[in-house]
């Protein structure tokens, strides 16, 4: 991989981690405000309960996207980046491009989600 297209996708995969930061913060603020709610009606109560859950899941998954870009930006520094995790082949440049955080080549992620159910719950996120 040049030079160029790996700095892209690094600035690429920063930005992504800023943003994903920002959301998980307001999303973690709204928790707090919800938390600290001391409204005493049922139905505020169970209207509250239902959106706690809901930003909390959608926070979970902005902090394993960002664990995912954190380990990407790691293999950028190692002089890994751009190699399957799983395989040690190169990962074509189209698939970091459209994925920069994935550690996997096409096959070896297809390999991945078969034999690991959890992957495919991360994957969906």
């Amino acid at each position: 991989m040049d030079r160029t297209m790996l700095e892209q996708l690094a600035e690429q995969l920063r930005r992504r981690r800023a943003e994903l930061l920002g959301k998980v913060q307001s999303t973690e603020d709204d928790l707090d405000e919800i938390r600290n709610d001391d409204s005493p009606e049922l139905e505020d109560q169970a209207q509250n309960e239902t959106i706690y859950l809901t930003l909390n899941g959608l926070g979970e998954s902005d902090k394993l996207e960002i664990e995912q870009i954190d380990a990407a930006l790691q293999r950028i520094i190692d002089g890994e980046y751009g190699n399957c995790a799983r395989c040690g082949e190169e990962i074509a440049p189209a698939r970091l491009q459209a994925v920069p955080a994935t550690p996997f080549c096409v096959e070896c992620a297809a390999a991945e989600e078969a034999d690991n159910p959890a992957a495919q719950r991360a994957r969906q996120i």
